[in-house]
């Protein structure tokens, strides 16, 4: 009985090291998704302002 338990303890331990390493993938593709998601956002702002600067001097 004592054996199974052990058996049984380390398989879900196993187990629980394998969702940790995954969760520690999503978070770093996550990060990396973010990262993106940032530049994206980061060069339509960027984007806008030309465009604006472009019609304010096409209207003076």
């Amino acid at each position: 009985d004592d054996f199974d338990i052990r058996a049984k303890l380390m398989a879900l331990n196993a187990e629980a090291l394998e969702c940790r390493a995954a969760a520690v993938q999503l978070q770093q593709e996550s990060r990396m998704v973010l990262t993106k998601a940032t530049e994206m956002a980061k060069r339509a702002n960027d984007e806008l302002e030309q465009q604006t600067l472009e019609l304010k001097a096409q209207q003076e």
